[in-house]
Parts: structure tokens; C-alpha cells; sequence
């Protein structure tokens, strides 16, 4: 547990509102201060990284959208980002690293 406050508010505040194929959870607090809006958010399977994210649930977490993805119909909006290469433990070699 990297983040124990995240857990701690996900366990009183949050509320699951689904998971997605890879196994991510994500949760919504239906606290809004003021003219704020819903705190909406995701716990990770393994890695945090924001590119494992479907862009469906990108949309709703940044509240382009208002309605939480369907998991049963797939929209194609285009081809799912690559780690970034400081997060992958294959790293590029260059040949001034090597001389």
C-alpha cells in the first residue's frame, strides 16, 4: 500500500461504482463542497499508471462524461497508450552509455 490516506477515504467516503477488464476499481464520494463537483477516482491492480486506463474511463473520471462506462459494449476510440519507458524496466540503451 503506497498510499495509505487513499485507502483509508476510499474505505469511508467512497462508493464502488464498477471494475474494468483489468482488474482496476472505481469509486465515487457523493461529497461535494459546495459547487464542486462528485470526488471520483481509481484504485490500480498493479502498477499506478494512468495509461491502463480505457479512455471511456478517463472521460468519466475527468467528468467529461456524466454516465459511468458500459463494461458490456466496447467503443473503439483508438489504440490503448504504452507505459512510459521511465516506469518499464526495459529502458533504451544508447551508444554513449555504452563508450
Amino acid at each position: 500500500m503506497k498510499n495509505i490516506s487513499l485507502y483509508l477515504y476510499t474505505f469511508f467516503k467512497g462508493k464502488l461504482v464498477a471494475r474494468d477488464d483489468d482488474g482496476n476499481k472505481y469509486y465515487k464520494s457523493s461529497i461535494a463542497h459546495g459547487t464542486k463537483k462528485e470526488k471520483r477516482w481509481v484504485l490500480y491492480k498493479k502498477d499506478n499508471d494512468p495509461t491502463n486506463i480505457d479512455p471511456s474511463w478517463h472521460a468519466w473520471l475527468h467528468h467529461v462524461v456524466d454516465d459511468v462506462p458500459n463494461l458490456k459494449k466496447k467503443i473503439f476510440i483508438g489504440k490503448r497508450k504504452l507505459p512510459q519507458i521511465t516506469q518499464v524496466q526495459k529502458k533504451h540503451i544508447f551508444l554513449r552509455d555504452i563508450f
